[in-house]
């Protein structure tokens, strides 16, 4: 296996880092959604529209490299928002660490789907017990 050379890497996470301003700037022009899965739907096509400027400007591996790095972006954040909580990947808190959280801190619990078998009342860690320190 080779390693791609740093040039193609960097397009890829120039892709990525750019397609998520997409929503901004469409956000400003038209009136639609920029969130959830029409946002994702704009942040593919806005990839793909500015890997083909790209390849204009730097030739065609360059906008290749750009498009995909998007496409990769965009494909992360379905995975991780729409199918990894129903597959059980969501963030939960193992049953020994409810000593680390601090006392009376009410935080909000994932889908249910989000969680193992046998930890539905298991909440999302945000806070911290400060005193429980090792």
């Amino acid at each position: 296996m080779t390693i791609p050379p740093l040039k193609r890497v960097g397009m890829g996470v120039a892709g990525s880092v750019v397609s998520r301003m997409v929503p901004g700037f469409v956000a400003k022009v038209a009136p639609i959604p920029t969130t959830g899965p029409t946002g994702l739907a704009i942040r593919a096509a806005g990839g793909i529209a500015m890997g083909s400027l790209v390849s204009k400007f730097m030739g065609a591996q360059a906008g290749e490299d750009f498009a995909l790095g998007a496409l990769i972006g965009v494909g992360e954040e379905a995975f991780s928002t729409y199918l990894a909580p129903s597959l059980g990947m969501g963030s939960y808190l193992a049953p020994n660490m409810a000593a680390y959280l601090a006392p009376g801190v009410n935080l909000p619990r994932g889908l249910p789907a989000a969680r193992p078998r046998g930890m539905s009342g298991v909440p999302t860690v945000n806070r911290f017990n400060s005193s429980a320190r090792f």
